[in-house]
């Protein structure tokens, strides 16, 4: 193996580095896959909780990368290259059935619910095309002169290619293995790297009694986030409580958003009747209280929410939840009108990469050449995935950006022998 010059050597088997295998492999049967782990994929088969959301079949190409920031556009070539329709048509050339779910902002899966399905088609692509897959193999250095990748190292073995290929991810979950070597190395060849930070990930609430709305769902409500009593961002989406905080979708899109700082105090606010005004939804609160004045305040209030929410904000008001509806006051029935329009908690942080499913920051884009994946300061080498610095929103568009950006890089890396 020492003596062999591969045509490109890709570092990390995720799925952006596997599909930059398949793709140079279509050109080429000297190519390496390295991945330390002992298993190529092992993050893919967490993802879309085990049932991997491939992709999203929502949006046409310029759509797809405004979803990306600012800096989305880098992905137009690849996105051009390797699309949505080209991700779904490969999974089903290689035996895996996918759906689309139209009421869930039409996010791709395999119809067999089943992440396993799509890593096991991915290992059987490179199998049928004589990738050569290294496992449980960390490259312990990379050696660069004059502008180009001389060889790296892994097991005390020097390994030469003609072309070099990055894709090992970011930070998120490093259980898994994303531990951020593959920015050291972009440093030490010359990249920089813009400042990463953990997003798509929970909030962190402080007040105790967080835990004890556990597993209650919220669909499409608006969630605001407040530091030092002003309104800095906001979103409509579904959240779910946790043990310690809150979680999903609308949380998500907000933690691409904000950084929290540790100086500043910081609430999130959630409005249970976006859809109607304060006023209009006092009127139906009198409806309710006239139309059940012998019942608890408690039961009158659980028209407008959960039960469990219901306690917590006649808690929070001191109202009395056994006290009759004929005898709710003017005050404490604007209080929980206003608790409903304003579902108040105190921000800790958003969590870390423990629990984060994408990485934001990584290599500076104008670094890159957006047309090939190549590098504009390393002749030989390419990046792909998540190692770069964009990130999308949950929903399929991180593994689209891995599926393109990892074909692309391939497809240029082969090209360039």
């Amino acid at each position: 193996m020492k003596n062999k010059i591969y045509d490109l050597i890709v570092i990390g088997g995720g799925p952006a580095g596997m599909m930059a295998a398949i793709a140079a492999s279509k050109e080429s049967s000297n190519i390496l896959l390295i991945e330390k782990n002992p298993q190529v994929g092992r993050k893919l088969l967490l993802s879309g909780s085990g049932r991997c959301n491939i992709t999203n079949a929502k949006s046409e190409i310029k759509e797809f990368t405004e979803n990306f920031g600012k800096h989305g556009k880098f992905l137009f070539s690849a996105l051009k290259t390797f699309s949505v329709e080209n991700t779904i048509e490969f999974f089903n050339k290689a035996g895996v059935e996918t759906v689309i779910e139209e009421n869930n902002n039409y996010k791709i899966f395999p119809k067999s619910d089943k992440a396993s399905d799509i890593l096991e088609a991915l290992e059987n692509t490179m199998r049928e095309n004589s990738v050569t897959i290294l496992t449980g193999s960390k490259v312990s250095h990379i050696e660069t002169s004059n502008g180009k990748i001389e060889s790296l190292t892994i097991h005390d073995k020097k390994l030469k290619a003609k072309n070099y290929l990055i894709s090992t991810g970011g930070l998120s979950y490093p259980a898994t293995g994303s531990t951020g070597e593959g920015y050291s190395w972009a440093e030490k060849a010359g990249h920089h790297i813009v400042e990463t930070r953990p997003v798509l990930t929970p909030l962190l609430i402080k007040d105790k009694w967080i835990s004890n709305l556990m597993g209650i769902s919220l669909s499409s409500v608006d969630i605001s986030i407040y530091e030092n009593s002003k309104k800095i961002t906001s979103t409509n989406g579904d959240l779910v409580f946790t043990h310690d905080g809150v979680s999903g979708p609308g949380i998500y899109a907000l933690s691409r958003k904000t950084k929290i700082s540790q100086n500043h105090s910081y609430l999130l606010k959630i409005d249970l009747h976006p859809n109607i005004d304060i006023k209009e939804l006092d009127l139906k609160f009198q409806k309710i209280l006239k139309e059940n004045s012998k019942k608890k305040i408690k039961n009158c209030v659980e028209h407008f929410t959960t039960s469990k929410i219901a306690l917590r904000i006649l808690d929070s008001l001191k109202i009395d939840q056994d006290k009759t509806a004929s005898n709710l006051n003017k005050l404490n029935r604007k209080q929980i009108i206003n608790a409903l329009k304003e579902f108040t908690l105190t921000i800790k942080n958003f969590a870390d990469y423990k629990r984060a499913v994408v990485t934001a920051g990584g290599i500076q884009l104008k670094e890159i050449f957006s047309k090939t994946m190549q590098s504009k300061i390393v002749e030989n080498l390419y990046f792909a995935g998540e190692i770069i610095d964009l990130d999308g929103p949950t929903g399929g568009y991180n593994l689209q950006l891995c599926w393109s950006t990892g074909y692309l890089a391939g497809m240029s890396a082969i090209k360039n022998c």
